[in-house]
């Protein structure tokens, strides 16, 4: 789960908007 094409923030980056 590494696609930051959306703007939902993955598992491992929860901070990371």
């Amino acid at each position: 789960m590494k696609q930051k094409v959306t703007g939902i923030p993955t598992l491992e980056e929860p901070h990371k908007t």
